[in-house]
């Protein structure tokens, strides 16, 4: 592995950076969200009405 001129403090983990210390760009993963509740109604509106 070549080595890598540090210059500023980073975070580095196995995988970050490739064979020619090039950095490797992440994984991305899709997560499957729920939605739970969902609020049309304004606080103006509500007030309004009582």
């Amino acid at each position: 592995m070549p080595k890598i001129e540090i210059t500023r403090t980073e975070l580095v983990w196995p995988g970050k950076y490739d064979d020619d210390g090039n950095l490797v760009p992440p994984r991305r993963v899709n997560l499957p969200f729920q939605v739970i509740e969902r609020v049309n109604e304004t606080r103006a509106t509500r007030e309004e009405r009582e």
